[in-house]
């Protein structure tokens, strides 16, 4: 939904700021605007890893409705709490 290696892209579309600052809290976690790392433009692996293994089912479902979202393709060795539809040496897709 977001690509969390360039999060500074805000001030040249501020027309974006509610719904992104929206995912963000949503998706990855992320309350009043406070990043996991303060004054760094991007989201780390390791944070999203967290924040997506914890989540339950039922919070996967409502980010499905919420985003219109139907899977989730991860890294092989990140286990979320759902059933993987496809999986091979490099990643896993989730279906929702």
């Amino acid at each position: 939904m977001l690509h969390t290696e360039s999060l500074d892209f805000i001030p040249y579309h501020p027309y974006l700021i509610d719904k992104f600052f929206y995912i963000l809290e949503i998706v990855y976690d992320i309350k009043n605007n406070l990043p996991p790392d303060k004054n760094n433009p991007y989201l780390s692996d390791e944070y999203i890893k967290k924040v997506f293994e914890k989540r339950s089912k039922e919070e996967w479902l409502f980010i499905k409705r919420e985003f219109n979202i139907e899977f989730i393709l991860v890294p092989d060795e990140w286990n979320l709490k759902l059933d993987a539809r496809i999986k091979d040496e490099k990643y896993k897709l989730y279906q929702l």
